[in-house]
């Protein structure tokens, strides 16, 4: 994992009924140029570890990522109180999962197409499929890659 952020930021809440607490972040820190979600963190806020959350979009040049109720009560903050953060980019293999290569064998030709990308592109379509959790989202992006090797 790759330190991407380390400091004291501010906790700010989104406002309204129902707004979220957040960190605001630069978004200059997501090096990868992807889009929402795309950037999936672990690390501290004060002493609370946590793993496997999304940093979003926020506009204007910022991220931000959500601080649920249950990790302000453990960290005893809330909006308007500094913490003390450490994120660490998670990295999604670059090995090509068996699950990924079954689905290329069923549709005849494919997994060749996909062993002829450059592997930058190999390790894009690994990397969008596999850092979602939600299957019915994974199925998604892998029927989205196999109609996209159609056009190669």
């Amino acid at each position: 994992m790759q330190l991407i952020v380390e400091g004291t930021f501010l906790l700010e809440r989104f406002p309204g009924k129902g707004g979220w607490t957040f960190i605001k972040l630069p978004g200059k820190i997501i090096t990868t140029g992807k889009a929402f979600g795309m950037m999936k963190v672990s690390g501290t806020i004060d002493d609370f570890a946590f793993e496997g959350k999304h940093l979003l979009p926020m506009g204007n040049g910022f991220v931000f990522l959500p601080v649920a109720k249950p990790i302000r009560k453990a960290i005893g903050k809330e909006e308007g109180d500094t913490v003390k953060i450490t994120f660490f980019q998670e990295k999604v293999s670059d090995k090509l999962p068996q699950e990924l290569i079954d689905c290329l064998n069923d549709d005849p030709g494919k997994l060749a197409l996909f062993k002829k990308l450059p592997k930058s592109d190999q390790d894009y379509w690994i990397e969008y499929i596999y850092r979602i959790e939600d299957l019915d989202i994974r199925s998604a992006r892998i029927i989205k890659l196999l109609d996209s090797l159609t056009a190669y």
